[in-house]
């Protein structure tokens, strides 16, 4: 066509200029019909699918790379081969099995193919966040997304330098969530295919009573060995807790060490529990993963249940037929509010280079007709709801695919995605450490968390840099040159795990602390009690980042210290009564008791500012006051736990027995002290028996980590990272969670509106940042 079209203008050309020369001189020419040139073609309409099924396209390529070698290969191109003899577009692909290492040469040289199949959509990211990819949702019709559950678009979409984009389409799937078993036998033993997790552990229970193990478990590998547990704690956490939170793991934004992944390790602990397994817990790490499912097949079966991907089949003994020797179920959820999620591994297409019959090709992948022949061929899962099922030519393969289509959501194998380092590194290594009994879950969680690829340092000048350090504050609730030397390892733990240069200091008073936050808005975090928060906010905007656990409890309360022989009996007979307190913006050493004894029409003599918590009850113990506030956190009890209902001293009878034991705690018989006495038990370790506790305040939610009011996202997220790991290290027993420190044991996300009480009693008070301490 366009070679015809230059003709015709070449011609009118040519005549025009003839009638030029005319003009400047000579006869006028006679007059020539001129053939009329061919005008644009209207572009067609419709989607990009659409417009090349019609043939607007013909003739052009598209160039592909990805991972397909060899019989994969031959599935791929047969599969786009109908597109191709449709459209007239050459999908040209050439697969690699150096794939990983030759894209990103390619795209760093400047020659990324138009399209590129991933396999693990981590490594894609990396080029989604240098704006290297294409946003698919720019083009694509709303009936490509309406093929998808909305979960594949979710795991689809990832951070570009300019936000978030739809970073690609999905292609074809493998699907983990299926527990397979002997069918025939399972039948002849009148066992039930459970719909439940309630129900499977029936069944496991069942199976034991009836003399054997229902589990078949295996996760050696050679040099990968414990990915299949990797595996099922990611099924466990699917199970129960959010997508977010499942999300935020896989980035590394929700640690190991959390109570939600812990959680999740508790539970399948206790399902691979020595009753449970075959060959019992200790043939977990040595039994080839591939082997672990043959004992189903012996007669009669050794084990009955075995939980892997639909490539499993691959391992099972010669011969054996799918619908008689074995069947598989859906592994059931676990709480109702998670629904039915469904683990997943496969690939994801994404655009490069931006032309329409890139797009248009981009669109078909969207279609199930892209995978109709791979899947008649066998080897892989569709997850396009256009999808017949009839285009299986395996019978297993068609029943998987049924069960994904009714998950309620999909998410990908969360190994895959995780830095190398972690997701085929540590979390490898870890699960086998622990189920080998080599380490607890404590520790194996906190070196996962400790193997995250650390950030880069922050560039000369900018924040988190040696120039520019982050403001780190403490307030002065403590012994002082505890804490400094406390936030000397805490500046090392921070430039370790997030790589970031941090300046710890102490200020003289709750007050300064705020006004130190507001008065350097960018650049600053302080580890601040309740109200110190609700101030901050109030003032400047602070926001909050984590709270902090002590024993399992996110608040705590005001505890009233009086001499043990004292006749105090009621927080009323403090009246006129001296009063030792650590500091006037203290939460519970201060301002609540001052909420409590105008509430209770109380007024106090003198009072003494002691200069923190433990001051405040040396005060008691020396008789420099009659009485003295400081925080109070609950008794460990030797059976069971503390509750608000009982006293909150150590029972009369267990007094006489008050000391340091040989780890220099202070116990009185079998229960341990952890209120403000404990942090002076070293120079009194009597001092139980000499000040007991009059009485406690109502709740206060615990001290957080809070943030200046402008202070950096994406930094932020970073040190809530590097903290929520450090706490429950060994590190952190020297720091934040010494007793003698903050004595944390956890931490927790917290959130403004859990600060809404403390604000009702401030206004109530009339505390203001002015007053505070008056």
């Amino acid at each position: 066509m366009k070679t015809k079209r230059f003709f015709w203008v070449l011609i009118a050309l040519l005549i025009v200029g003839s009638l030029v020369l005319g003009a400047c001189g000579g006869a006028a020419e006679p007059v020539v019909d001129e053939p009329v040139a061919d005008e644009p073609a209207e572009p067609m309409t419709g989607t990009y699918y659409e417009r090349a099924m019609a043939g607007e396209f013909a003739g052009t390529v598209v160039s592909m790379t990805g991972p397909f070698t060899d019989e994969d290969a031959v599935k791929f191109d047969s599969s786009v081969a109908a597109f191709e003899e449709a459209t007239g577009i050459d999908v040209q692909y050439e697969g690699s099995k150096e794939f990983e290492a030759t894209i990103t040469l390619r795209v760093d040289a400047g020659d990324a193919p138009d399209i590129v199949d991933f396999p693990q959509p981590g490594l894609l990211s990396t080029f989604v966040a240098r704006g290297e990819v294409v946003d698919v949702s720019t083009f694509l019709p709303q009936s490509s997304f309406d093929n998808y559950n909305q979960s594949w678009w979710d795991m689809g979409t990832m951070a570009g330098p300019d936000g978030d984009i739809v970073a690609g389409v999905w292609h074809r799937f493998n699907a983990k969530s299926q527990v397979w078993y002997p069918q025939a036998e399972f039948e002849a033993a009148g066992y039930a295919i459970p719909e439940t997790w309630d129900e499977m552990i029936a069944l496991s229970d069942q199976i034991v009573a009836d003399g054997d193990k229902p589990w078949c478990v295996g996760i050696e590998s050679g040099a990968a060995t414990g990915w299949p547990a990797t595996d099922w704690l990611e099924e466990v956490m699917l199970r129960t807790t959010s997508l977010e939170n499942y999300d935020a793991w896989v980035k590394g934004d929700l640690p190991f060490s959390s109570p939600e992944v812990m959680h999740a390790l508790d539970v399948l602990t206790e399902l691979w529990k020595d009753d449970y397994v075959y060959g019992g817990s200790e043939a977990i790490v040595t039994t080839f993963f591939g082997d672990a499912p043959t004992p189903m097949f012996e007669d009669p079966p050794k084990c009955w249940l075995h939980k892997q991907g639909n490539f499993i089949t691959s391992f099972f003994p010669e011969g054996v037929v799918a619908g008689t020797d074995y069947g598989f179920f859906y592994l059931p959820g676990i709480d109702e509010a998670y629904g039915s999620p469904y683990l997943v591994a496969g690939d994801i297409m994404a655009m490069f280079n931006d032309r329409d019959e890139v797009r248009a090709t981009m669109e078909f992948f969207t279609h199930g007709e892209a995978v109709k022949e791979w899947l008649a061929a066998g080897g892989a899962l569709s997850m396009h709801m256009d999808t017949d099922l009839a285009w299986y030519g395996d019978d297993i393969e068609k029943g998987v695919a049924a069960l994904v289509a009714d998950a309620t959501s999909v998410r990908f194998d969360g190994s895959d995605l995780m830095p190398g380092e972690v997701g085929a590194g540590s979390f490898w290594t870890g699960m086998t450490d622990y189920f080998s009994g080599v380490a607890d879950a404590a520790t194996v969680m906190a070196e996962i968390d400790a193997s995250w690829p650390v950030a880069p340092m922050a560039a000369a000048g900018e924040l988190g840099s040696a120039e520019a350090p982050i403001k780190v504050l403490f307030v002065p609730s403590v012994d002082v040159d505890f804490m400094i030397a406390g936030g000397e390892l805490i500046e090392q733990a921070l430039l370790s795990a997030a790589g970031l240069y941090v300046e710890v200091s102490i200020p003289t008073s709750y007050a300064a602390t705020i006004e130190e936050m507001c008065a350097s808005p960018t650049d600053t975090v302080a580890f601040i009690p309740a109200m110190g928060y609700a101030l901050a906010n109030q003032l400047c905007g602070v926001t909050p980042g984590l709270a902090s656990e002590r024993y399992g409890w996110n608040v705590y309360w005001t505890a009233f210290y009086v001499a043990r022989d004292s006749d105090f009996q009621t927080l009323e007979d403090l009246e006129g009564a001296s009063w030792a307190y650590p500091d006037g913006a203290s939460t519970s050493g201060y301002l609540y008791p001052q909420a409590l004894y105008a509430d209770l029409g109380i007024t106090v003599g003198e009072t003494i500012e002691a200069g923190g918590h433990p001051q405040a009850v040396r005060a008691v113990y020396n008789g420099e006051a009659d009485f003295g506030t400081a925080y109070f956190s609950a008794p460990l009890l030797p059976e069971g736990s503390w509750t608000v209902d009982m006293a909150p001293d150590i029972p009369d009878e267990f007094i006489p027995d008050c000391g340091l034991n040989d780890a220099g705690k202070l116990y009185c018989g079998d229960y341990r002290v952890l209120d403000a006495r404990a942090a002076i038990r070293e120079e009194a370790p009597d001092v139980v028996q000499k000040v007991r506790i009059l009485d406690i305040s109502p709740e206060i939610p615990n001290d957080t980590m809070s943030f200046s009011p402008d202070f950096p996202e994406d930094m932020k997220q970073m040190i809530i990272a590097a903290i929520t790991a450090y706490v429950g290290t060994d590190a952190c027993a020297e720091t934040l969670c010494n007793e003698s420190f903050y004595d944390w044991t956890g931490v927790g996300p917290i959130f403004d509106e859990n600060f809404d009480g403390i604000r009702i009693m401030m206004e109530a008070q009339g505390i203001t940042l002015e007053n505070i301490g008056e």
